[in-house]
């Protein structure tokens, strides 16, 4: 990846956000690379995981067709990382990758529940996406 950046809180902070600290000082594998490339958008007051275009905008435009690692510190349903990787594609992004560091799961949510409870019977393994359980379910 060319860039490395972050997606900002869903608030307006006074201090820096501890994800982009740590990314952009303390992990030697991001710290060179990163960016802070992302800032509130005029829609960052609608309501949260849902997915808003214009939650985020970019600092300044992507020359070159940069990739870009998007770095979230909590996946909940993955609207924020999508906003976010809508306004770098649109500021110039060729490609973007999304790695989050933690999942909140609701468990009564729909049917997670019966989710949650087959996911966690499994052994874990890098060959399998961990969609691949939900797809399989769903299909058959």
């Amino acid at each position: 990846m060319d860039i490395v950046t972050t997606v900002p809180g869903t608030r307006e902070r006074e201090d820096e956000h501890p994800l982009e600290r740590i990314v952009g000082t303390i992990v030697g594998q991001t710290k060179d690379r990163f960016q802070p490339l992302l800032t509130l958008g005029p829609g960052a007051g609608s309501p949260a995981h849902s997915l808003v275009a214009d939650r985020y905008r970019v600092t300044r435009v992507l020359r070159g067709d940069p990739a870009v690692l998007l770095i979230d510190d909590t996946w909940t349903s993955g609207g924020n990382s999508q906003a976010a990787a809508l306004a770098l594609r649109a500021a110039g992004a060729a490609k973007i990758a999304i790695v989050v560091i933690g999942r909140h799961f609701d468990r009564s949510f729909r049917d997670c529940e019966s989710y949650y409870q087959q996911a966690k019977a499994r052994k874990f393994t890098w060959d399998t996406c961990c969609l691949e359980l939900a797809t399989k379910d769903d299909d058959g």
